[in-house]
């Protein structure tokens, strides 16, 4: 496995009383150091997407390497494809007819300086042109 300017090599074991089972070493590459990136940013940014649960773990790092989660997945098959595209324009057209009617009951509340009936109705117009992409 390579990236751009890394060389990242995954290292599994099986000794169930071991976790983790899989490692990814990431060995930085030079050939871009110090032109458009910057190793010390992207390992702070790195370290805090960790932290937050939204990336994966971090295990250790030093100025030439980095061991992290290894993360497993699929590829998406056909079924799955469609799924997705039928699903996220679904998504996409209830939420603003969500929005539409949220506005509505808004704009109830004479102490909330907006115009929630013209959001309501831009809401609505888009739930309309959604409607044709289903």
């Amino acid at each position: 496995m390579t990236g751009i300017t890394n060389m990242t090599f995954r290292f599994s074991h099986f000794q169930p009383e071991i976790e983790p089972k899989d490692v990814i070493f990431r060995v930085f590459g030079k050939t871009c150091e110090g032109t458009f990136i910057d190793r010390n940013d992207e390992t702070q940014v790195y370290i805090e997407v960790s932290k937050q649960g939204l990336g994966p773990e971090l295990y250790g790092y030093d100025e030439q390497v980095r061991a992290e989660k290894f993360l497993y997945s699929t590829v998406l098959n056909s079924k799955v494809k469609q799924m997705v595209e039928v699903e996220i324009p679904l998504t996409n057209c209830l939420a603003h007819f969500y929005w539409g009617i949220w506005s509505l009951y808004m704009s109830k509340d004479p102490n909330i300086d907006f115009d929630y009936i013209d959001f309501a109705n831009e809401r609505f117009q888009k739930y309309i042109e959604s409607r044709k992409n289903i």
